[in-house]
């Protein structure tokens, strides 16, 4: 029994009516093959490990005292206090299991909206801080040589942390010593867990509109091939004090808490690290300060690189300065020194793994489990990522992933499309790829689960264009009642599975559709008409991870 708000009120229900009328529990998603893997091993934590998450029992006392319900439904008083806890927690399960099948930023919107209206309280309060990283990709990252999204990614590796928590004792348990929660109930620790590993993860690259004007000045003098490096234009911040700066009260509030006074938020952070870290790889607080307060005005001294970590711990603190009515705690800053890490301080300035002389070893999970966890669920997301910029259009990424964490391993398999690319730039297909490495043809719905029954019938819905459409122009398509805009060009190498008897008129005659369908393969389903009844209906798989079932290893029913 996972959420036992939602169970005692059934009960309450059944007693009042005399049938059972609900609410009732949804199961919880198990992949029969394999239930460590990486959307299972997730869910599970959310459903089964966070039992009681965020319940108050003395609300729950008063409100039998006084008959009063305190929860929220569509109005305040409808609900009991912890029952809207419980579905606040069947939200964040149920929008990040439809994140997990689709991978789309509008339903990475809803993971943020469910973690943040947890923990936070409302939303609104930090609707621009989610939303801006979103808008600055979509509309500045296409003037970028190399950029990639990361805002799903970030959701990715929210689940992905999740998953790893969920299945290996051993970090559990280190994390369970490193905050000296002994005494504490498995759900108290996946609780707290949930709520910072949330903040690292979620919130790591909130930075990046920092970054982008940086690399987009760049990027203007490398697209003829001219490295970075001295005597490259480049952009710095100074005045970051208006953004690191902490007020009167906050100097207070960190003084009580580590018994040393900072004026910014670098400080604050050197300090933390300096502390975990600084020990066991040879550092000092003054050091670490030093390389943090150069990293905005001196990208010259850091490989001409700037890096959105900094900027991203900095603005969290402020919105978490803003937003949290307990004030920031020192976990709050362990999540905080965990993104200014993750990136090229560790690597650069601490490790210096590219230095064979000053090398030291990677960072164990014992000194900093929320940071180790970071840095390794950053690097595993690398599949299903937008490509934005103009290099990483034409490169071959990940497309898929399947995870096996069982046995308190990572075991990770990443499939890549397949190219369509043609040698001679302009030909039809240049730079044309499955699933979303062109933005723009990205499809909005992914059908990860095949039915075993042969033949297999999936049904889908195809809106014809208004008007004909030339070659390379988009076409508006559904499948699963969401909208999927997709490139004639692009359908030549995503649509294995003929949807010949059904398609629109008007992309059958497309050259490239004619071209595919020379030299396409015979479709190994059986595929029928749809019924005269039904136009518009057709049986087929329109998505990229579905386009190459049981004739390549893209086999997604996994």
């Amino acid at each position: 029994m996972s959420y036992t708000a939602i169970e005692s009120m059934r009960k309450t229900n059944r007693r009042r009516f005399g049938a059972d009328v609900g609410p009732a529990q949804p199961p919880l998603y198990t992949n029969r093959r394999n239930r460590n893997d990486l959307k299972s091993a997730a869910l599970r934590f959310l459903h089964q490990r966070c039992e009681g998450l965020r319940f108050d029992m003395e609300k729950e006392k008063a409100e039998a005292d006084t008959g009063v319900f305190l929860g929220k439904s569509l109005k305040s008083g409808q609900i009991p206090y912890n029952m809207q806890m419980d579905l606040n927690r069947l939200c964040l399960e149920k929008a990040l299991e439809t994140f997990i099948d689709s991978g789309v930023a509008e339903d990475a919107y809803a993971v943020y909206y469910c973690y943040l209206e947890i923990f936070f309280g409302q939303y609104g309060r930090s609707k621009k801080m989610v939303e801006l990283l979103s808008e600055y990709e979509a509309n500045g990252s296409s003037l970028l040589m190399k950029h990639r999204d990361h805002y799903s990614h970030s959701v990715y590796v929210f689940a992905l942390g999740l998953a790893i928590y969920e299945t290996n004792e051993s970090y559990r348990r280190c994390f369970r010593a490193f905050y000296r929660l002994e005494d504490r109930t498995e759900s108290d620790c996946a609780d707290l867990f949930l709520e910072f590993w949330g903040l690292a993860a979620l919130f790591h690259d909130i930075g990046y509109p920092f970054e982008l004007p940086f690399e987009q000045v760049l990027s203007y003098f490398e697209v003829d091939r001219q490295a970075r490096g001295k005597g490259s234009l480049y952009l710095a911040y100074h005045d970051v004090e208006a953004l690191t700066g902490l007020d009167e009260g906050a100097k207070d509030h960190f003084r009580a808490l580590y018994g040393k006074r900072f004026e910014t938020t670098s400080a604050l952070l050197a300090h933390d690290l300096a502390e975990k870290l600084g020990e066991a790889y040879d550092f000092s607080e003054e050091y670490l300060l030093d390389v943090l307060d150069r990293k905005p005005s001196e990208p010259n001294r850091f490989g001409y690189f700037m890096d959105h970590a900094f900027f991203s711990a900095a603005r969290l603190y402020r919105e978490l300065a803003r937003t949290t009515p307990r004030g920031v705690t020192k976990m709050h800053v362990d999540a905080l020194s965990a993104i200014v890490l993750h990136n090229s301080l560790f690597k650069f300035s601490i490790s210096f793994y590219k230095d064979k002389e000053k090398r030291k070893p990677p960072l164990k999970a014992s000194l900093h489990p929320l940071a180790w966890m970071l840095m390794l669920c950053d690097e595993l997301q690398c599949w299903d990522r937008t490509a934005y910029g103009r290099s990483s259009r034409t490169e071959l990424h990940p497309m898929a992933a399947e995870f096996d964490f069982s046995g308190g391993a990572i075991r990770a398999r990443y499939d890549y499309e397949r190219s369509t690319r043609s040698t001679r730039p302009g030909k039809s297909g240049s730079g044309i790829r499955p699933g979303k490495n062109r933005p723009g043809s990205r499809l909005t719905a992914i059908w990860r689960e095949i039915p075993r029954t042969s033949p297999p019938i999936l049904s889908g819905s195809w809106t014809p264009p208004s008007r004909p459409l030339p070659s390379g122009r988009i076409c508006e398509s559904r499948t699963g009642g969401a909208s999927a805009p997709t490139s004639p060009a692009a359908i030549s190498c995503i649509c294995t599975i003929s949807p010949w008897p059904c398609m629109p008129e008007t992309c059958r005659k497309t050259p490239a559709l004619r071209r595919w369908r020379r030299n396409s393969p015979p479709s190994r389903w059986n595929i029928s008409s749809p019924p005269s009844t039904a136009p518009g209906i057709f049986p087929g798989i329109w998505t990229p991870s579905a386009a190459f079932i049981r004739t390549s290893p893209w086999d997604m029913s996994r």
